[in-house]
């Protein structure tokens, strides 16, 4: 069962510590802060599925809170409260898009209606569907595993495509099976194109093995190989994904170990969370890590230490953003 974040900042001791009681249920893990500051810095470094804040608070208010909240992570529901409401902070309320405005004192009841309401909105309007594409097993992992670990936590529905059963670089069934439990592990949905391994092409055939799984799925957002990269299957799987998910609304391309320097991305994603699972998932390709030096433990570690330093030194995965929505 999934466990939701939820940040409650609330500068009144009594009442922050009922609050984060009754909302302290099995699927729900509710922190507490007393100020905006600290509010913010929790946001920075952690993504949470519900905030919660008085309007009131020491050194800022809720308001500048929930515009700041809204900027960083749109898709988070916030519901504010008071004890002190005015027509005109109502207002400014829903122009900043509060899910609820809460006037104090209310009852556990009330609060923890509007806190089911607001996470059961954002599970229907959050679930996306994920596609990533990969020449060979375990290309996927490796450039994005983190990326999709996240997308597993909020539930999203993933697929996995692999163009080719990788037959060059080692026994085709083992290479399959590794890319199953991974995919099983992951919660993802695996499916393989048989494509000539170092000889995948790049033109209808490719095209149509991804047109027709992205007609099937509809995807909201594609992962692929970048153009910037030394191996040829990559290379024209980059070029048939460009073509086949041209509806797609959001396409990016991650980093593989033959990439090349002129490789650039534009967006790091945080997986300093994800990066103890994205290394187990990797160690599902048994037969790939004991002759490939770039699936040491240490090697995906420092290269997302390396990424880090675009992103406040945080774990990250690098992106190359083709389209965006």
């Amino acid at each position: 069962m999934r466990t939701y974040k939820i940040l409650i900042v609330e500068n009144d001791p009594d009442f922050s510590f009922i609050l984060q009681k009754w909302i302290s249920q099995p699927s729900y893990e509710a922190t507490v802060v007393n100020s905006a500051e600290e509010a913010k810095t929790l946001m920075e470094n952690s993504d949470w599925d519900l905030i919660i804040s008085d309007v009131n608070l020491p050194k800022g208010n809720g308001i500048e809170l929930l515009s700041k909240i809204k900027i960083q992570n749109p898709e988070c529901p916030v519901i504010l409260m008071t004890g002190y409401a005015t027509l005109e902070m109502a207002v400014q309320a829903i122009d900043e898009n509060a899910e609820v405005f809460l006037i104090k004192p209310f009852s556990k009841e009330t609060i923890l209606s509007k806190v089911n309401k607001a996470l059961s909105n954002q599970t229907k309007k959050s679930r996306r569907k994920i596609l990533a594409i990969g020449a060979h097993p375990d290309d996927v992992e490796i450039g994005c595993g983190g990326i999709l670990l996240k997308h597993a936590k909020v539930g999203d529905e993933i697929h996995i495509l692999t163009m080719s059963y990788g037959s060059k670089g080692g026994d085709s069934i083992i290479r399959y099976n590794e890319a199953k439990k991974s995919a099983s592990a992951l919660g993802a949905t695996l499916h393989v194109a048989n494509l000539p391994d170092t000889a995948i092409p790049e033109g209808s055939v490719s095209i149509k093995k991804i047109e027709d799984l992205v007609k099937s799925i509809k995807p909201d957002i594609v992962y692929t190989h970048s153009l910037n990269d030394a191996h040829q299957d990559h290379r024209n799987v980059h070029r048939a994904s460009l073509v086949a998910c041209r509806g797609v609304a959001q396409l990016e391309c991650y980093q593989s170990p033959s990439s090349t320097t002129n490789f650039q991305p534009t967006r790091f994603v945080d997986v300093s969370e994800q990066l103890p699972e994205k290394v187990e998932l990797i160690k599902y390709y048994r037969s790939q890590k004991e002759k490939c030096a770039y699936l040491k433990d240490s090697v995906i570690e420092s290269t997302a230490r390396y990424w880090g330093r675009f992103a406040n030194y945080k774990l990250v995965e690098p992106l190359e953003v083709i389209k965006s929505i």
